[in-house]
């Protein structure tokens, strides 16, 4: 186990985190006053922590004040990287990007370029990515934000894994590609972020329930001494 403070401004995220899920997820561990689980993180090669899974408790203790962040460190060959699809309703929103000039609806599946495959109840189906034949990659992360973006604020999204999904009348799902753990690490070290829920991360040994109290967090330097017996006590616990 490598479970470290990590100074706030040391910590990048691969994903954005939704708004919604953010506030809920920020009242709960203030309610609570404790972070019952540490965020997952892998160390980067300038010294960086990239959070692997957590995005949304990490931002909840920076709004609340934390200025260091209780992380597990984690080795890479720890890391399985999958993509959730996401499940919406049809509407407005659709007919718009379809007449966004930047977003190709039809194109073919391409393996140079990031593609969302969709299909929806009826089986109409094809690739949405950026128009154009040679996209630069702020092009292909600015369509992919957009529509997880667009449809995101229209209604609700259900995410969902698997082959065979269920789809209902007016459904359209969406197939987010399966990126590697590189290619993660590449984005977080230029300065880039993909939409939120998008990717799903599996570790091995995760730590759960350690019961860290906020009050804790909230202090401007918390005393080494009692983190390392603390540690020592979370030695003990079961990995899930």
């Amino acid at each position: 186990m490598s479970l470290k403070l990590v100074e706030t401004e040391r910590i990048r995220l691969h994903e954005q985190h939704e708004a919604e899920r953010l506030e809920k997820t920020c009242q709960q561990i203030q309610k609570d006053g404790i972070l019952w689980n540490p965020i997952i993180g892998m160390e980067l090669s300038n010294g960086e922590c990239m959070v692997l899974d957590g995005a949304h408790r990490y931002a909840s203790l920076v709004r609340l004040g934390c200025q260091r962040i209780p992380v597990q460190v984690v080795h890479p060959m720890a890391v399985t990287v999958g993509a959730w699809d996401h499940v919406v309703k049809m509407g407005k929103w659709m007919k718009e990007l379809h007449m966004d000039p930047e977003c190709s609806w039809v194109g073919r599946k391409r393996e140079d370029i990031y593609q969302i495959e969709w299909k929806t109840a009826e089986g109409t189906q094809g690739c949405f990515g950026p128009s154009g034949d040679h996209p630069s990659m702020k092009e292909q992360l600015e369509v992919w934000h957009r529509l997880v973006r667009t449809y995101s604020e229209a209604g609700p999204v259900r995410r969902v894994r698997g082959e065979h999904v269920s789809l209902l009348r007016e459904a359209v799902l969406f197939r987010h590609p399966v990126l590697q753990l590189s290619d993660l690490t590449r984005l977080v070290e230029t300065g880039n972020v993909l939409p939120a829920g998008v990717t799903r991360v599996t570790v091995q040994g995760r730590l759960v329930n350690l019961g860290i109290p906020l009050e804790w967090l909230q202090k401007e330097k918390p005393v080494e001494s009692m983190w390392k017996a603390q540690c020592r006590e979370w030695e003990q616990k079961v990995f899930s």
